[in-house]
């Protein structure tokens, strides 16, 4: 995960200030290597951006969000979870009271249909992000 540096709220908005990152995002080695992806790659890739989203001190928190966008690939090839703007904490009441972000082929069906959210819903949206990389195709909507 990015590390975050301050928060704060302004212009009845909240912000988050993390450290800037170089490199690219998932869904530009699914474009720029296709076919070419082997499984050294997705065992450095993915082993680590699911271990470091649970391990994190946001464990308790729901990203809601997670695609082949949301991943960046440092210079030096770790990766790191980005983007979260759609988190919310796994115990919130009001889910689905506020916007939601959808990423068709990446959402799992409870979000659609205003289901129970838990860390099963980020383990679907990271299936689909695997299945987006072995593939080289953005899974259909459920």
């Amino acid at each position: 995960m990015a590390h975050v540096i301050d928060s704060f709220r302004a212009n009845e908005t909240y912000y988050i200030v993390m450290a800037y990152e170089t490199g690219r995002d998932l869904s530009w080695f699914i474009r720029k290597l296709a076919g070419s992806l082997d499984m050294a790659f997705l065992n450095k890739v993915f082993p680590k951006s699911g271990m470091g989203y649970r391990s994190s001190p946001k464990k308790n928190m729901l990203h809601m969000d997670i695609k082949p966008a949301n991943i960046l690939l440092r210079s030096n090839g770790e990766p790191l979870l980005l983007d979260f703007g759609a988190a919310k904490p796994q115990d919130s009441e009001d889910r689905f009271r506020s916007f939601q972000t959808l990423t068709h082929g990446f959402a799992p069906p409870e979000q659609y249909l205003d289901g129970a959210l838990g860390p099963w819903t980020d383990i679907y949206s990271f299936a689909a992000t695997l299945y987006a990389v072995l593939l080289e195709n953005r899974p259909r909507r459920p």
